[in-house]
């Protein structure tokens, strides 16, 4: 289903921003660090 698919990638996108938290400069696809 794809409320499923949808709910895996909001629960992926969510560890990613928790790990982003932790390391402070990750650049993300347009040449930015996440935290300034």
């Amino acid at each position: 289903m794809k409320i499923c698919r949808l709910f895996a990638f909001i629960l992926l996108a969510t560890t990613i921003c928790q790990l982003a938290d932790e390391t402070e400069s990750i650049p993300t696809n347009d040449g930015h660090t996440l935290r300034s």
